[in-house]
């Protein structure tokens, strides 16, 4: 009995510890390929079929929080931690759609267009990260967010020797942008221009960037 005691007492002190494991800055220099992944449970009727799929579905506002504006919205929350690629200091940024009606949103093989973007030495707003276009058609498709419903997605919180404010953007057609609030942050200059780029898994690897 008391041997069940002690491996309990340990696993949970295992635990413990791993929380605390300190997380590695989010400090890059390229510029990271998107990485938010919106998943439906309903597959879009009018695509092609044959998409990469995301288990990213949509939540439910909760009932014990006023959501921040009306309609579609993109927000970052700062009070929870978040891990980026399991080994980074993230940030949670969330699609809100308080709205009354269903939104749709393009997508490539379930990513949507959200990237981040950081303030340059000129006071203009820059992209630091791209959207990988895919040459198979099947790739592209729809994702739908309901009513009272949003979207939550890790996101790396950078950090650099540039230091410099953040934000997040989506990109919903050429008139229509949403954008965040921005917050405090670090870059380093290449992720104005370099790209990550990607190693393709193959011939019938969609992307090749």
């Amino acid at each position: 009995m008391k041997k069940h005691i002690l491996l309990f007492v340990l696993c949970i002190q295992l635990s413990v510890a791993s929380t605390l494991v300190a997380l590695e800055p989010a400090a890059f220099d390229k510029m990271l390929r998107g990485y938010c992944f919106a998943g439906n449970k309903v597959a879009d009727p009018k695509a092609f079929g044959g998409y990469g799929r995301s288990n990213n579905f949509p939540q439910a506002l909760g009932a014990d929080g006023q959501p921040a504006a009306s309609g579609l919205y993109l927000e970052i929350i700062e009070s929870e931690k978040a891990v980026f690629d399991k080994v980074y200091e993230g940030i949670f940024v969330r699609l809100v759609n308080n709205g009354e009606h269903e939104v749709t949103i393009p997508a490539s093989d379930s990513r949507i267009a959200i990237l981040q973007e950081a303030m340059d030495s000129n006071g203009e707003w820059n992209e630091i990260e791209y959207l990988p276009r895919s040459w198979c058609g099947s790739s592209y498709h729809n994702v739908y967010l309901m009513p009272g419903n949003f979207w939550s997605f890790n996101a790396p919180k950078y950090s650099g020797p540039q230091k410099t404010s953040l934000r997040f953007k989506l990109t919903l057609s050429e008139n229509e942008i949403l954008y965040t609030e921005s917050y405090a942050g670090g870059i380093h200059p290449a992720q104005f221009s370099q790209q990550a780029g990607h190693n393709s898994a193959g011939i019938m690897d969609p992307y090749n960037e």
